[in-house]
C-alpha cells in the first residue's frame, strides 16, 4: 500500500504497518485457507485446497497442465468424471502416457472418497479455530504484542460513547494533540506549550497524571470510592488495572466507566482552558465526572434510577442496590420459575478442549429450586451454550408441570440461533426445531441478559468443566 507518510495520520500509519508486517502476510497467504467440502459448488476441483492441505494442481501438476477442465467446480467435475472414461480425450489435451495413467488411478481413488451433501462448502482458516473472523484475525495479528490486544479489548468493550472510546484509544497510544506533541510537529512554532494549570510542559502524561490538579482529581475519585490513594496509577495502563480491586463484575464495569468519565472530563476542561481561557474548580470537575459516569451507567443498565440518590456519596451502595433491584426485576417476568444458564469453553496449553455447562432455577421469591454443573463435549462455544440450554429444557420438560419457565442466557449467538435458522452457525436445523417444539409445548422462554447478571451460572459452568460428571442439586419442593 502506497501513501504519503508525511501527511498521513498516526492511526492510518499504524494500520498500514500491521497490514504490511510479515506476520500478518503469513497469516493470510493462500495456503492458510482450506475448504471443507459439502456440496462442492464453491470449491474449484484443481485449484483450491480441499484435500490433505494441498491443491490437486500441485499434487498432480502434470495432469493439471493437460486437463481440459481447469477452474471447474468440484461438483461439476465429479459429474463429468462419472460419465466418461477417465483416460479419454474428453478430459485431456492428448493421449496419456503410462506413468500419467498411474496418476489418473491415484486421482480416481481420491475422487471415490468424496461424499457430497446439501450443505454449503465452508472455507476454513487454518491459523484460527474455524471460519475466518475479523476478531480472530486481529487476535492472531497481535497488533505488536499482547498488551495492545488487552488494551484493545478493554477500550472497545467499555459501555461509554463511541467518541470517548476513540479518545481513550488515542490516549493509550499518546496520540492526543497536547501542546508538547503539537510543538514537536511544528518545530518553528513559538506557541506556549505550558500546562494551563502549572508551568510544566503539557504532555499526555503530565496532563492526566503528573499535574497537581489532575492528581487532586484522582485522589478525590479514589476517596469517593473508598479506595486507598496508593492504588492511583501513573499512566492509563496502570490505572486500568485498578478495576481488579473489585470482585463483582458489575462494580468492575461501573468503575471502568467512571475512569472513562474522569479522563474525558479532564480533557474537556483542558480544552476550555486552552480555547476559552476558562478553568473550572476541582469541585465543578468532580460534579461533572459524577454526572457523566452516572448517565453512562444508566444507559448501559448498570444502575437503576431509584438508586441515584446514593450515587454522589456512596457509589458502592448505589451499585449494590441497583444489582438487587435488577435481579429482582429479572424474576418478575410473568413466569413461575426463572432459569439462568451459561457455557464455558476454552483450549488448554495442549490444545485440548475443556467445556462445561452450568445453571440454576429460582422461583419468584428468589429461592433456589435447581442447580446444575458438569462437563460437556463441544466443538465450539456456541455448541456449549446449546448444551446448557438443552439440559435445562429437557430437565424441566420431564417434570411435565403446568407452569412456565423463563430462561436467561448471556449468549447473543444462542438466542439468535434459536430464533433464526440463518444465524445457527454449525448447529443442526433438526436440533433447533426439536428444542423449539419442546419449549413451545412446555411454556419455556429464552431471553438474553448482560453477562454481569449471569455471574452465578457463569461460575457453575466454569466449575462444571472440571467435573467428571454432571452434578445436580434439586430442592424437595421444586414447584
Amino acid at each position: 500500500m502506497c501513501f504519503d507518510k508525511k501527511h498521513t495520520s498516526g492511526i492510518i500509519k499504524d494500520i498500514v504497518e500491521v497490514a504490511n508486517s510479515q506476520s500478518s502476510k503469513d497469516l493470510f497467504k493462500f495456503y492458510q485457507f482450506e475448504w471443507k467440502v459439502n456440496n462442492g459448488c464453491a470449491v474449484l476441483f484443481w485449484e483450491d485446497i480441499w484435500y490433505q492441505g494441498k491443491s490437486l494442481m500441485i499434487s498432480f501438476s502434470k495432469l493439471y497442465s493437460l486437463s481440459l477442465w481447469q477452474n471447474l467446480e468440484l461438483s461439476m467435475f465429479l459429474d463429468i468424471w462419472d460419465c466418461y472414461d477417465h483416460t479419454s480425450l474428453v478430459f485431456w489435451k492428448r493421449k496419456l502416457r503410462a506413468w500419467e495413467l498411474n496418476q489418473v488411478d491415484c486421482l480416481n481413488e481420491i475422487i471415490k472418497g468424496v461424499s457430497l451433501n446439501s450443505r454449503k462448502d465452508v472455507l476454513i482458516w487454518l491459523p484460527g479455530k474455524d471460519k475466518y473472523t475479523v476478531k480472530e484475525g486481529i487476535s492472531l495479528m497481535g497488533f505488536g504484542n499482547n498488551a495492545n490486544i488487552d488494551s484493545w479489548n478493554f477500550i472497545w468493550k467499555l459501555k461509554i460513547p463511541p467518541k470517548v472510546q476513540i479518545f481513550m484509544w488515542k490516549l493509550h497510544h499518546g496520540m492526543l494533540p497536547v501542546k508538547a506533541l503539537l510543538q514537536s510537529r511544528m518545530r518553528n512554532s513559538l506557541a506556549n506549550q505550558n500546562c494551563c494549570r502549572c508551568p510544566d510542559s503539557e504532555t499526555v502524561l503530565h496532563l492526566f497524571w503528573q499535574c497537581p490538579f489532575a492528581f487532586d482529581i484522582w485522589k478525590w475519585l479514589f476517596e469517593w470510592w473508598g479506595l486507598p490513594s496508593f492504588r492511583i496509577g501513573s499512566d492509563i495502563s496502570t490505572m486500568w488495572d485498578s478495576y481488579r480491586c473489585f470482585r463483582d463484575r458489575i462494580t468492575q464495569e461501573v468503575w471502568k466507566t467512571t475512569l472513562g468519565a474522569c479522563v474525558w472530563t479532564i480533557w474537556l476542561e483542558r480544552n476550555q482552558g486552552v480555547f476559552n481561557n476558562k478553568l473550572a474548580s476541582r469541585e465543578n470537575v468532580s460534579s461533572l465526572i459524577k454526572h457523566r459516569a452516572a448517565q453512562w451507567c444508566l444507559a448501559a443498565g448498570f444502575l437503576v434510577k431509584e438508586t441515584l440518590a446514593w450515587w454522589n456519596f456512596n457509589p458502592m451502595g448505589c451499585i449494590t442496590r441497583s444489582i438487587s433491584l435488577k435481579k429482582l426485576d429479572l424474576l418478575n417476568n410473568g413466569c413461575a420459575l426463572t432459569g439462568f444458564i451459561d457455557g464455558s469453553w476454552k483450549l488448554d496449553n495442549k490444545g485440548v478442549i475443556i467445556a462445561g455447562i452450568g445453571g440454576l432455577i429460582l422461583n419468584q421469591e428468589g429461592k433456589k429450586k435447581l442447580e446444575f454443573a458438569g462437563p460437556t463435549i463441544s466443538l465450539d462455544p456456541l455448541h456449549t451454550e446449546w448444551a446448557a440450554l438443552i439440559f435445562i429444557v429437557d430437565y424441566f420438560s420431564k417434570k411435565n408441570l403446568n407452569i412456565s419457565l423463563m430462561i436467561y442466557s448471556d449468549s447473543a449467538l444462542l438466542v439468535r440461533s434459536l430464533i433464526n435458522f440463518k444465524n445457527r452457525g454449525n448447529i443442526e436445523e433438526e436440533l433447533i426445531f426439536k428444542v423449539r417444539k419442546k419449549m413451545l409445548r412446555h411454556n419455556i422462554f429464552l431471553k438474553q441478559i448482560s453477562r454481569a447478571y449471569n455471574d452465578k451460572a457463569d461460575l457453575l459452568a466454569k466449575l462444571g468443566s472440571n467435573y467428571e460428571d454432571i452434578k445436580i442439586q434439586e430442592a424437595q419442593d421444586f414447584v
